[in-house]
């Protein structure tokens, strides 16, 4: 009975979530490129892992999927750090699309089927804005290995630059510092761009509704 109730009723909400990324995007932004730092960022990508499969366990269709998506997820994420080469990145990378984009896809259905606005709903919405950011930054990466200088300043195996690169897309702020070279790289750095500004504006929009809904307004 207890073990059913765990895997039904997960105990941490969208807020411990939302604070793992964050420790995930501050150890990207401050790690260099020796082995520890490349441990600490993969450390931190399978907690994060974990952390998403426990918190679809509500569902069990949702928890088996999460599975079967993860445990990939979860052996290249370590296997680049001891046998890096670009099939094995690529693959890394992948598996990280497809994880973490079904993750956003399940937060996006629990945030946005909700009745009421609420702090899970808050928290839960900033989850699904960085995990935005988060994916894309594997899809650069993906695309770094198929396209060596598809982004100028930046290789596959770059997490923290990969990642930099993502948010300053997805938040349209555009330093410059790297940029999309190739045509497909371009398309993909306006998608995002556009992906990001079309998701807030969708979000503030539900989120506004909801509060008139509740009676709050």
């Amino acid at each position: 009975m207890g073990v059913a109730k765990w895997l039904v009723f997960p105990r941490y909400g969208f807020g411990s979530m939302a604070a793992g990324i964050v420790c995930i995007l501050a150890m990207a932004t401050l790690s260099g490129s020796s082995f520890l730092d490349h441990f600490l960022i993969r450390l931190s990508i399978s907690v994060l892992l974990i952390a998403s499969v426990y918190l679809l366990s509500r569902s069990p269709k949702q928890l088996l999927v999460s599975v079967l998506l993860g445990l990939p997820t979860m052996v290249t994420n370590w296997a680049v750090l001891v046998m890096s080469n670009e099939w094995l990145v690529l693959a890394d990378h992948l598996t990280n699309v497809l994880f973490f984009t079904y993750v956003t896809w399940c937060l996006l259905q629990q945030v946005f089927s909700s009745g009421q606005v609420s702090g899970d709903t808050i928290w839960g919405s900033i989850c699904i804005y960085l995990l935005i950011g988060f994916i894309w930054s594997f899809i650069f990466g993906a695309l770094s290995v198929l396209q060596p200088h598809a982004l100028t300043h930046i290789s596959a195996d770059q997490v923290s630059s990969l990642v930099y690169f993502s948010f300053v897309t997805l938040s349209t702020l555009g330093y410059g510092d790297i940029t999309p070279v190739t045509r497909q790289a371009q398309m993909l750095a306006f998608s995002e761009a556009l992906m990001g500004q079309l998701y807030l504006t969708v979000l503030v929009a539900r989120l506004v509704g909801l509060y008139h809904t509740s009676g709050k307004g």
